[in-house]
């Protein structure tokens, strides 16, 4: 078993530097930043309030399904963040690159950006399937922008991805979304 996880740490850095160091420019850096903070704690859940609190009939049942899976998925990233306690990858790092604004939390995994970027995607995509594409390849954005910005492993990105997907399908399951 630690055959594996040494693995898996391994190539989590090995990826983790590509995307951070390795292919690092100007334009990137201020694309990523632009991207991951529409995924910022307040934005979302003051859109997502929004969404439920000013929509017509239709659009209270996309802000009710938005919020539910929100705080469901965020409840569970964040308590996943305590009890792992990982370290950001810049603090863990000496080669990692980090010229950007610390985050608010010490903890890395799992990513809770990621995981309301995938939130969203999936909610957009019950009510405008036709651009189900878009929206999933903006949530993969928004964690491959965490990884270039060195706040996250890719471990950390795909397991934030994988919340939301899960707990929609358990939500669905019981009806409740």
């Amino acid at each position: 078993m630690s055959a594996i996880k040494g693995y898996v740490i391994k190539n989590d850095i090995r990826l983790f530097l590509l995307f951070n160091k390795d292919i690092q420019n100007k334009v990137l850096d201020r694309f990523m930043l632009i991207l991951t903070r529409l995924f910022d704690t307040p934005v979302v859940f003051i859109f997502a309030l929004g969404a439920y609190l000013l929509s017509t009939y239709t659009g209270h049942t996309f802000g009710f399904k938005l919020a539910l899976l929100l705080c469901v998925s965020e409840g569970i990233t964040h308590l996943i963040k305590v009890i792992v306690s990982r370290s950001r990858p810049f603090v863990s790092l000496s080669e990692a690159l980090f010229e950007f604004v610390p985050p608010k939390d010490m903890y890395s995994f799992p990513s809770g950006h990621t995981c309301a970027a995938f939130t969203y995607a999936l909610v957009f995509s019950m009510f405008l399937p036709t651009f189900k594409i878009l929206w999933l390849s903006i949530a993969a954005l928004v964690g491959v922008s965490r990884v270039y910005l060195g706040y996250h492993y890719p471990t950390d990105v795909i397991i934030g991805a994988c919340i939301p997907i899960l707990m929609k399908s358990i939500l669905m399951m019981n009806g409740w979304l």
